[in-house]
């Protein structure tokens, strides 16, 4: 299913298209791996934080209450932002992305871990100190996505290096 997917997006005209802007307008790979990278810690660096600070290691001067509250709106505009910026290399390169397990585990990383923020974030909107009913429960799901948060980080930046994970000689 995978190949085929990756067969059909690299034989696209959108494909052709993607390719083209990358190679053609100057500067275009770089401003977008950096955009990416920028919505992505901005990402982490908020939701992190707030996972960071219901299982007590950050700003213990805010309640997780007002950082989820502070922060959702950055949720949905970084994850925007990141897919959109990222999208091209994917539509340039399918089988870089689509074929590599890497990738993969990147993306089963990020599920795990905007799944269990939004969980937690939803559950705060509708009942504010909903994240203090059971604390073992919520810092057990934050451990977890500050996890998974680092599995995206670290896959994310060994895509381009998967070759030296599995090399045969």
């Amino acid at each position: 299913m995978l190949e085929d997917i990756t067969r059909a997006i690299a034989q696209s005209e959108v494909r052709d298209g993607v390719i083209w802007l990358l190679m053609n307008v100057p500067g275009l790979p770089p401003i977008l791996q950096s955009v990416h990278i920028i919505a992505v810690a901005v990402l982490i660096g908020t939701v992190g934080l707030t996972h960071l600070r219901i299982l007590g290691f950050a700003i213990w001067n805010q309640s997780p209450s007002t950082l989820i509250s502070r922060y959702r709106p950055w949720l949905g505009w970084t994850i925007g932002v990141a897919f959109l910026s990222g999208i091209a290399f994917v539509i340039a390169r399918p089988a870089r992305y689509f074929l590599n397990p890497v990738a993969g585990w990147k993306l089963g990383f990020f599920l795990v871990a905007i799944a269990l923020t939004v969980f937690l974030f939803r559950r705060e909107a509708q009942r504010p100190g909903a994240w203090r009913d059971v604390i073992w429960a919520t810092r057990g799901l934050s451990l977890v996505a500050v996890v998974a948060w680092i599995g995206v980080i670290f896959a994310g930046r060994w895509i381009a290096y998967v070759d030296y994970l599995y090399w045969d000689e």
